[in-house]
């Protein structure tokens, strides 16, 4: 799953209450840097 950090907090939490796993496996990995057009794309599909 694709997100920026505001989000990932509110979807951690989603998947912590729904997912049937006592712990589902959740963690980020920072971006640093990409293509231009890809690094737009998640800007604008993660909002």
């Amino acid at each position: 799953m694709k997100t920026n950090d505001e989000r990932a907090v509110e979807i951690e939490a989603l998947v912590k209450r729904e997912h049937s796993y006592e712990l589902p496996a959740f963690f980020k990995r920072e971006i640093i840097g990409g293509s231009a057009e890809y690094m737009r794309w998640i800007a604008e599909n993660s909002k």
